[in-house]
């Protein structure tokens, strides 16, 4: 059942996946732009289930994935100062995105940051 903060998104929900566990998945952009999914899955994580679906991308580093890439847009903390910062259930994560359970949320959000 989705919260009522996500419900109020303007933009369509696009679904992708399969498997038991489904979760909504906000995606905010540098211009204040979204997209919206509902990512459902049968992998434990959130970071395998949107790795899974091609949503993200990153490499491996000592604290897990280092999101780099959020639906085909890359932030370069080198170049810019831009980094993708992930939520959970509105307010900011202190874990990694693939130590969050599937089971365990509301919603994600990465949001482009600097």
């Amino acid at each position: 059942e989705f919260s009522e903060r996500t419900t109020e998104a303007t933009e369509p929900w696009t679904s992708v996946g399969e498997g038991d566990c489904s979760f909504p998945f906000i995606v905010t952009f540098a211009d204040g732009t979204k997209q919206n999914y509902v990512v459902t899955t049968s992998k434990k994580t959130v970071g395998e289930a949107l790795v899974d679906a091609g949503l993200i991308a990153g490499e491996e580093s000592e604290y897990g994935l280092y999101v780099k890439t959020v639906c085909g847009v890359t932030a370069d903390y080198a170049a810019d100062g831009t980094y993708w910062a992930l939520y959970v259930d509105g307010e900011l994560s202190s874990v990694g995105v693939d130590s969050l359970k599937c089971a365990d949320i509301m919603d994600a959000e990465f949001r482009l940051a600097k």
